[in-house]
């Protein structure tokens, strides 16, 4: 069984419409789409989700990979390539995984844009070297593979943040 049949939805939207929002539309075609992505997926979070409670927090940075897979399966198939430079929507998707820590711990404080820029710094950082293994997570089947590799960055990213957390503050 294939894991694309947890996407009914991608049937019915429009595949132009995923290929658009897998680029995050103008960003994919700047110079770094990568950057510019997870640059927006920061901004997003320190804009719309850094003050929800944390139960939203944790579905809204859920829904969002589970959106992200489907939508940059699109951009594959619309590019006919494998986690093209112009995806950046896994990009976006990951970034609130990389601050979850720092969230639930309330470390925030006085230092948000610092936790914001850090998360940042650090998330491209894993993102570009992809250590542990990271590498070998693309080659996953599409839009799986063209997210997870990003939120295993995330991962390593919120856990570097989660110990400069229990150190810096």
């Amino acid at each position: 069984m294939s894991w694309r049949v947890f996407y009914p939805w991608l049937g019915v939207v429009s595949r132009k419409f995923c290929a658009s929002v897998s680029t995050l539309f103008f960003l994919g075609a700047l110079k770094a789409p990568g950057t510019w992505g997870s640059a927006a997926g920061a901004l997003f979070v320190a804009l719309a989700m850094a003050h929800l409670n944390p139960v939203l927090y944790v579905l809204l940075s859920v829904a969002i990979i589970y959106f992200a897979i489907g939508i940059c399966d699109i951009g594959e198939a619309h590019f006919n390539m494998k986690d093209p430079g112009k995806i950046n929507f896994d990009e976006f998707a990951a970034m609130p995984v990389c601050y979850l820590p720092v969230y639930l711990s309330g470390a925030w404080g006085n230092h948000f844009w610092w936790w914001i820029f850090a998360g940042f710094a650090v998330f491209r950082f894993f993102d570009i070297i992809k250590p542990f293994g990271i590498k070998r997570v693309q080659n996953l089947d599409g839009g799986l593979g063209c997210v997870i590799d990003d939120v295993l960055a995330a991962v390593f990213t919120a856990a570097v943040l989660f110990f400069a957390g229990l150190f810096y503050c």
